[in-house]
């Protein structure tokens, strides 16, 4: 009996049965690493893959030439993460999220499967302080409205709530309100909105133009471009210099553009799909026009610090999906995040969901509206120091062309060589216009109701 265990078959039998085991138990455990990863976040995830993908317990399986087990590595600690400042909190993030996107000083969070569950209130909170969320910004006679049409239940309905409405309305979104509620009765009596296999041009002009182009279009002070128009913003880069002169220019399917202030440029671009799935190519192309549209402000204002109260916006429709995103630069990192996604309703009967429709784009149009005062406060405390002062223009931002950076280029401060006099001027700037800004947000908060979009959701329960 001794014999036949000892004979050279059965050995083989048994070291492949026990290899067999392993390669099971391997398998099982790197799925389980891969898990842990998505959920909690390790500081360095590709690193972690691959040092856990042996690190089974082999007290059951003995090989003669144990490899050394390898550390594995910590997850972010959430007690560990609230102690923090906010500035840290956002760096830690990053870090994590480098490790997916490889692409350093910048933090997207419009990724949301890369975010750690348990961190979505510390994330919430991170994009409530840093105005990574869009504003409510409606008066009080549009919520008003809203709310009495959150209420209806048919067309009929939805058409007497705006019907004695002024259209010749000024300073006031509700001749916009009107229209917009007008003209979805008119597509719910056809039921056009349940059929959605249509191209572009049926839904920019049987949808967008009414729901969406005509509140931006009516702006004073501002004009709107519809299919196949170019960013100017690319073509003023070049004229700058600041980037190469064969870069190819961005088309776009909708730009928002300010007439008042002289350089400003497109203020708001919008991509159009007649599908329901995300254009990989439409996101990076935005992405990378936001970041480059922040580059070019830059340029204009000649301040590094007043940078970080701008933002630049973009948005996409989906057939009847609207998605919203922004970048900002927050502590050196650009942080791209959405704002707001909501959805044109094909049913008469959603009229919470008509009114939370209508609310955003009111809201999209006066925020994209409020960054144009920002960048007008801005020049207006510079132009007032050069003249006291007379300071000569401080360009301490750096365009980089040759940048690790997803789009081909970042920003960036140099202090380096910096005189006294331009860092005292750089301060005193600083804090003109935090100034300026702080009168200027309690300028707006004046005239918009005082509420979020959590708080005063516009539900069909209402």
């Amino acid at each position: 009996m001794l014999e036949v265990i000892n004979s050279r078959p059965v050995h083989m039998i048994i070291n492949n049965n026990i290899a067999e085991q392993r390669r099971h138990i391997q398998k099982q455990q790197r799925a389980s690493v891969r898990d842990d990863i998505l959920d909690q976040g390790y500081k360095d995830a590709e690193t972690s893959l691959a040092n856990n993908t042996n690190t089974v317990d082999r007290t059951e399986v003995p090989e003669e030439h144990e490899p050394p087990k390898q550390k594995k590595r910590k997850s972010l600690n959430k007690k560990e993460f609230k102690t923090l400042d906010r500035a840290e909190q956002l760096k830690k993030i990053d870090r994590i999220l480098l490790l997916f996107s490889g692409t350093e000083g910048v933090l997207d969070l419009t990724r949301k499967s890369f975010i750690p569950k348990k961190f979505a209130s510390e994330i919430g909170a991170l994009k409530k302080i840093y105005g990574l969320n869009l504003p409510y910004l409606l008066k009080k006679e549009e919520h008003y409205l809203l709310k009495k049409i959150a209420q209806c239940r048919n067309k009929e309905a939805l058409y007497a709530a705006v019907k004695d409405i002024d259209p010749f309305t000024k300073g006031s979104a509700l001749p916009y309100i009107k229209q917009a509620v007008q003209k979805l009765c008119y597509l719910y009596k056809d039921n056009l909105l349940e059929n959605h296999d249509h191209n572009e041009d049926w839904f920019r002009i049987m949808v967008y133009g009414d729901l969406f182009d005509y509140i931006f279009a009516s702006a004073e002070g501002y004009m709107t471009k519809r299919s196949e128009c170019h960013s100017r913003i690319i073509k003023s880069l070049k004229e700058l210099g600041l980037i190469k002169e064969d870069e190819p220019n961005v088309r776009l399917d909708f730009i928002f553009c300010n007439t008042s202030v002289t350089g400003i440029n497109d203020v708001l671009i919008c991509e159009d799909k007649p599908t329901e799935n995300e254009s990989t190519k439409d996101i990076k192309k935005t992405r990378k026009l936001r970041e480059k549209s922040l580059v070019y402000w830059r340029s204009i204002i000649h301040c590094s610090n007043a940078l970080e109260h701008l933002s630049s916006t973009s948005c996409r429709f989906n057939k009847l999906n609207l998605l919203i995103t922004a970048t900002k630069i927050i502590d050196s990192t650009i942080v791209h995040t959405t704002l707001k996604e909501v959805n044109i309703p094909v049913s008469e009967r959603s009229g919470g969901a008509i009114a939370d429709f209508i609310s955003v784009v009111i809201s999209l149009m006066r925020t994209i509206m409020k960054n144009i005062d920002t960048i007008e406060a801005i020049l207006q405390v510079i132009h007032q120091d050069n003249l006291s002062f007379l300071a000569p223009k401080n360009d301490s931002f750096i365009y980089e062309s040759d940048s690790d950076s997803s789009t081909d280029s970042t920003i960036s401060t140099s202090n380096s060589g910096k005189s006294w006099q331009a860092a005292e001027r750089e301060e005193r700037i600083k804090e003109r216009v935090d100034e300026a800004i702080s009168m200027l947000n309690e300028q707006y908060q004046s005239q918009y109701v005082s509420t979020d979009w959590e708080s005063n959701a516009f539900t069909d329960n209402n």
